[in-house]
């Protein structure tokens, strides 16, 4: 198996990543797969990563794979918990632990400390 710096796919993508309001879909990934190429293209930006999943489940899948190969804390956004429609607060401890990873977003873009990727 080739290293990814030597695939011309793993070069493009990271050449559009570097680019001003940077979009990219990678498709046919499954597993670990998705974590460690994901792992694989933050060591070589200069930039915050937002990682969208369908589920809290799978979200938390990610963070865990990504802690491993980035060797490194991630955060995590957490979902509300509640449906749109139900007529239930959310839960104060989830609203001061969704604040404080915003806390932690903006420290990062300050340079308070190394960008970490965000798993939503």
């Amino acid at each position: 198996m080739e290293p990814f710096d030597q695939l011309a796919q793993f070069k493009q993508i990271i050449e559009s990543l570097n680019q001003p309001l940077a979009k990219v879909q990678v498709s046919g990934l499954w597993g670990s797969g998705k974590a460690y190429l994901i792992s694989e293209l933050v060591t070589r930006i200069v930039r915050p990563v937002l990682i969208i999943t369908s589920d809290e489940d799978t979200a938390d899948a990610m963070t865990n794979d990504l802690q491993f190969f980035l060797q490194r804390d991630i955060l995590q956004f957490p979902s509300w918990e509640i449906l749109p429609y139900e007529e239930t607060d959310p839960l104060v401890d989830l609203i001061a632990e969704r604040m404080l990873v915003f806390q932690q977003i903006r420290n990062q873009l300050s340079g308070i400390r190394n960008l970490a990727p965000l798993v939503v």
